[in-house]
């Protein structure tokens, strides 16, 4: 599971990496990795202790599919496989984007 990060210069120095629910916590560090290690550090002892699961929310009035609404053929598996591909293309585009911005800091 991956969850998102804050990563800032700390006004005493250093940096302050930050992430929220479901497991808000705060770490900081002399440098950048050294407040993410400290974090994942943190979250690694945290999650040992915690369960995570997800609920369907029902809404008094709306009516959820129990099935997808679109037909089970070649060109929709095709297409949804295709919108697959782009989302991993636009996250890996996202997370190099993200290594190029750390590495100029």
């Amino acid at each position: 599971m991956e969850i998102a990060v804050s990563l800032e210069s700390a006004p005493e120095g250093g940096f302050r990496a930050r992430c929220g629910d479901p497991i808000p916590l705060v770490a900081t560090g002399p440098t950048r990795e050294a407040a993410l290690a400290e974090l994942q550090q943190m979250l690694d002892d945290r999650a040992g202790r915690k369960e995570l699961v997800f609920l369907q929310l029902r809404v008094p009035g709306i009516v959820l599919p129990s099935k997808p609404i679109w037909p089970d053929d070649e060109i929709t598996r095709d297409w949804l496989e295709g919108i697959a591909e782009y989302r991993r293309s636009v996250d890996e585009a996202d997370r190099q984007w993200l290594e190029e911005e750390s590495a100029k800091q």
